[in-house]
């Protein structure tokens, strides 16, 4: 029996009043108890708990006895010692976990093995995990545990989870009393990982820098192995490339953004090419899974959409240019405020007992910090200006690499980078550079100097920020107007040549899907024109805000038009849909044409406002010239009293250059032309001046002289006169060069117009004309290229244009009439992009090789001098760029994150360069 378990003892004893029962329990003395004979001659005796082992047996009255019986209690069977060991996949990067006693429920990765171990209270017959049932009944058992007397233990990778009964039984088959709550676990399986383009993140243009850079997030519940960037191109012929697979490595990283960039810069795109790519995620699982994102295109950008790109980058100079206008402005305030307190500390007496020389040296020190705090900003703003400098370079570079040939862009650009070149100047960077070597030699009094030159650079640099900030505003605003211009022509070619595939009537809903496409660039369109006229409103250009907003309407009745023809596309009205979407094209040309004579109308009377300025410009010069001369003969011989008077005249003709100044800056901060060889000369006048009130009030017989200063004065304002004549003169030209200069500009033009050919017969590719609308389409385009011909033509016939240009102008020539032949043809292949392509930019190298700088035609001989022959040694590893100490393994660095990764690389880097440094001297630890 169970310990301390109770027992029934039922004795019989037929034909009996009483019965006796005797009992002995282990180290007890003998009980008895009496008890009378129920019915059935039966009676009942109990024992409550038995704990020891009990010897018993009955008597009767007549001497009769039982048989001796005994009771051996047992202990039950007991199941608590249980360990429960879980080891995980490699993969997952978790480390393994033991339970003792009750285990929690268990979330585990597929695959995941457990270890079990446990020990009874007695030796065991059998033990097994049992599922349990939905409906709380036995199934079968999930594992069967190996026994070994009182203890067991099993192996079990399960394959499936649940509800699981721990299950134990004796030699005599007697299930466990105490066993460990049932097992509840769940498998979780290896998810997929997590991949997504964020950046662009859907359909788009292509950039102006053909270089598409890409942010990508990347996860997984365990670990990615590594990521796959898939890159294909469509031609404008629908012809699929062979897809470029770019792999990177990610050494099991479970989350991490990764930022690879596109260059499609050697691509040798073409109009109407499109780029499709994708990106995988790989997980490290033994079973690698694999996640794709959606496909996403880069479309080639049109030259409107080039011009757009330019006109945005633009804009954001000109926003990094107000930032550091208003960060010019507190620096100058705040050097101010320095020069003030040292002024002021000056002042103040010395405190009784103090030596002079301790003092000075305190508020040399104290100083001394102030000064190299305010020289370390200003030279990170200038270093800010040179790297949006940069930026102009590559906004440049990039229009030329994309095939975008604006000759007003490159100049501005040009314009804007030497603006930026004179605000950081090298005299300016000389000066900071010259205060930060004296600061350790610095007194108090030096030091009030230094604020005080250092406050007056501060406030020059913010005034030229400021101007140049204009000229900025006013670059992006006239790009603007060009891209909105660019926009009108490419939807009016559109337009026309769909209207043309409408009348056709074949893919009705193909062309109502063309149509509405072009609805909504019509719409973006407008949007545009109504920011541009905003924009030329606050710039004061009436006249062309005007043209503008006429030209809005007109793109308003051409939106109405697009709208009809759209839904009598879609009704099957062919005719009708194809005169609706005639009459849009019709309104878009004139909305084109109308953009185009604004721009350069508001181009003409910038440059006759800028003539007028400078013709203004030399006459006051002239007349201040003169009377600077007759102030100079009224100094022969003049008393102290008229030298007096002499200097008040002097003066006024010092603030007359002065106004002089101020009108050219204010023309100079909106107007295109270079006046900085004005702006230098008209300041040598003004020093001139200087110089001679300066003589005036010094004494007899110091130099120079009164009369020689201003003698110079008469001269340097004689030259203001001339160049600002020389400069009215070449306004009042509007941009026609003689010579070389001439023949640059005939380039440019011609390389724009082949331009814009190219971008009208990618604009055609997409949109699947019919093989007679497309023959329409490619004449007019034919014609265009014939008229590049005709030009180059006559360029070749002027005298010289061969000898100054870089190729030959009649290939050229030659090369444009065969494209004009073949495309009159009808004929549109990639050969023939490619050849208009190559043509582009053989016509911008040429234009490219007029701006050589030039060379003397005189030839001069020397004849050698003695020389020292020396042994030719090889070179040294590091002058063969070897690096000192080698990068680790690849293999040891494919088992590090990402992050680590580049911190290796960065440290090791850093040791390179540095044992470059000490090794230079001859030699290192």
């Amino acid at each position: 029996m169970l310990r301390g378990a109770a027992v029934a003892v039922q004795v019989r004893a037929p034909g009996r009043e009483t019965v006796s029962l005797h009992w002995q329990a282990a180290g007890d003395i003998a009980r008895s108890e009496t008890r009378a004979i129920t019915a059935g001659d039966v009676a009942g005796f109990a024992f409550p708990a038995v704990s020891v082992e009990l010897e018993y047996w009955a008597e009767a009255p007549d001497g009769a006895r039982s048989e001796l019986y005994t009771i051996t209690p047992v202990d039950p069977l007991l199941v608590s010692d249980v360990r429960v060991s879980l080891s995980f996949p490699p993969h997952t990067g978790r480390f393994p976990e033991e339970y003792r006693g009750d285990v929690p429920p268990l979330e585990i990765p597929i695959g995941s093995r457990i270890r079990i171990t446990g020990r009874a209270s007695r030796p065991l017959a059998a033990a097994s995990l049992v599922r349990i049932r939905a409906d709380g009944s036995d199934g079968v058992a999930a594992t069967t545990f190996q026994v070994e007397g009182a203890t067991f233990d099993a192996d079990w990778t399960p394959r499936s989870g649940g509800r699981f009964r721990w299950s134990f039984t004796d030699d005599e088959n007697a299930p466990a009393k105490i066993a460990p709550e049932p097992l509840d676990l769940t498998l979780v399986g290896d998810a997929a990982p997590d991949i997504a383009i964020l950046l662009p993140g859907r359909d788009t243009v292509l950039p102006l820098s053909l270089r598409q850079p890409l942010i990508i997030e990347v996860g997984d519940d365990y670990g990615v192995d590594h990521i796959e960037l898939v890159v294909y191109r469509i031609t404008g012929f629908g012809e699929r490339m062979d897809p470029v697979v770019q792999s990177l490595a990610l050494g099991g990283t479970q989350g991490t953004l990764v930022r690879p960039m596109m260059d499609f810069s050697r691509w040798e795109l073409l109009p109407g090419d499109t780029i499709r790519y994708l990106a995988r995620a790989v997980d490290n699982a033994p079973s690698a899974q694999v996640t794709e994102t959606p496909e996403y295109v880069l479309r080639m950008p049109t030259a409107a959409e080039l011009r757009r790109e330019a006109q945005d980058r633009l804009e954001e100079a000109a926003d990094e240019l107000e930032t550091l206008s208003e960060r010019a402005a507190r620096e100058a305030e705040a050097t101010r405020d320095l020069e003030r307190q040292a002024a002021g500390q000056s002042a103040e007496r010395r405190p009784p007992g103090t030596p002079r020389a301790n003092e000075e040296d305190r508020v040399a020190f104290e100083q001394r910090e102030e000064v190299e705090q305010a020289v370390e900003r200003q030279e990170e703003m200038v270093s800010d200006v040179d790297s949006l400098r940069a930026a102009l370079e590559e906004l440049a570079r990039d229009t030329e690499e994309a095939g975008l040939s604006d000759p007003e862009l490159r100049r501005s650009l040009e314009e804007l980078q030497e603006l930026l070149r004179e605000i950081a100047s090298d005299e300016l960077r000389e000066r900071l550079e010259e205060f930060r070597q004296n600061l350790d030699a610095m007194d108090a009094r030096r030091a009030q100097k230094s604020l005080r030159e250092l406050s007056q650079d501060q406030e020059d640099f913010k005034r030229q920020i400021e101007e140049a900030l204009e000229r900025f505003r006013r670059a992006a605003m006239e790009q603007d107007f060009r891209a909105t211009t660019a926009e009108a022509e490419e939807l009016a070619q559109q337009e026309r040549a769909l209207a043309e595939a409408l009348k056709e009537g074949e893919n009705p809903e193909l062309r109502a899907e063309q149509q509405g496409a072009l609805n909504e660039r019509a719409e973006d369109l407008q949007e545009h024109m109504d920011r541009l006229r905003e924009r030329l409103a606050e710039a004061g250009e009436q006249d062309a805000e005007e043209s503008v907003r006429q030209a809005g309407d007109r793109t308003e009745q051409a939106q109405q038009r697009m709208s009809e023809a759209r839904d009598q596309a879609r009704r099957g009205e062919p005719q009708e849909a194809g005169e609706s979407a005639e009459q849009a094209a019709e309104e878009l040309e004139e909305v084109a044409e109308q953009l185009e004579s604004a721009q350069a109308e508001m181009a003409q009377r910038m440059m006759d406002a800028m003539r007028q300025v400078l013709e203004q410009t030399a006459g006051d010069a002239l007349s201040l010239a003169r009377e600077q001369s007759d102030v100079r003969e009224r100094m022969r011989g003049a008393s102290q009293e008229t030298m007096a008077n002499l200097r008040g005249e002097e003066a006024a003709l010092l603030q007359g250059v002065r106004n002089i100044a101020d009108n050219l800056s204010v023309m100079a901060q909106v107007a295109q032309g270079d006046s900085r060889d004005l702006s230098a000369k008209i300041g040598e006048a003004m020093e001139a001046l200087r110089r001679t009130i300066d003589a005036m009030q010094g004494q007899r017989g110091r130099a120079p002289s009164p009369f020689s200063a201003s003698q110079s004065a008469v001269e340097a304002l004689n030259e203001v006169a001339l160049l600002a004549l020389a400069g009215a003169q070449q306004a009042g030209q509007s941009g026609q060069g003689q010579g070389t200069e001439q023949l640059m500009e005939q380039l440019e033009q011609l390389a724009q117009q082949q331009s814009s050919l190219n971008n009208q017969t990618g604009q055609l590719m997409p949109m699947q004309l019919g093989e007679e609308v497309m023959r329409q389409q490619l004449e007019q385009i034919a014609q265009g290229q014939g008229g590049v011909a005709d030009e180059l033509q006559d360029l070749s016939e002027q005298p010289g244009s061969e000898e100054q240009t870089l190729g030959d102008l009649e290939a050229l020539m030659a090369e444009a009439r065969r494209l004009a032949e073949a495309l009159g043809e009808g004929r549109l292949t990639p050969e023939i992009l490619r050849r208009q392509e190559r043509l582009f930019h053989r016509l911008l190298d040429a234009g490219r090789s007029l701006e050589k700088d030039e060379e003397s035609e005189e030839r001069e001989s020397e004849a050698p001098g003695a020389f020292e022959r020396r042994d030719v040694l090889p070179l040294s590893p590091g002058a063969l760029g070897a690096l000192r100490f080698g990068l680790p393994p690849s293999a040891v660095l494919r088992r590090l994150s990402p992050a680590q990764r580049q911190m290796v690389m960065d440290y090791f880097e850093r040791l390179n360069r540095s044992g470059v440094n000490r090794t230079s001297g001859g030699g290192s630890r």
